[in-house]
C-alpha cells in the first residue's frame, strides 16, 4: 500500500513538473 502511495506521489510530481516545463 505505500508503495502504491509513493508511486501515485511521485507520479503526480511528474506529471506537474512535465505540464510546467
Amino acid at each position: 500500500m505505500r508503495n502504491a502511495w509513493h508511486f501515485g506521489f511521485e507520479l503526480a510530481l511528474v506529471i506537474r513538473a512535465q505540464c510546467s516545463g
